[in-house]
């Protein structure tokens, strides 16, 4: 990356945020930075949980041997969930 002219992703400053870059990258990230309010804003604007986001997004589960949720909790009508009547 060149620091002068090209902004990191939206990608790579969420990895520098949450601590997954190498050390050339994130020494890379952190001299943009120095040098870029821009940069920085977008930066504080992530969220904490960015990196475990990703993390979740990229995991596959196997749901071949979970327990089944009974029927009558799966389609309980939210009224009868409630303990009655809808109290609106």
């Amino acid at each position: 990356m060149d620091v002068a002219s090209h902004h990191p992703s939206d990608e790579l400053l969420s990895r520098f945020h949450d601590g997954g870059l190498s050390g050339v990258q994130a020494a890379q990230i952190e001299s943009h930075l120095a040098q870029c309010p821009d940069c920085v804003t977008r930066l504080e604007r992530l969220p904490s949980d960015s990196r475990l986001i990703q993390l979740i997004r990229g995991l596959e589960f196997d749901i071949s041997d979970a327990t089944p949720i009974p029927g009558e909790i799966r389609f309980k009508p939210a009224t009868e969930a409630h303990g009655g009547a809808d109290k609106r």
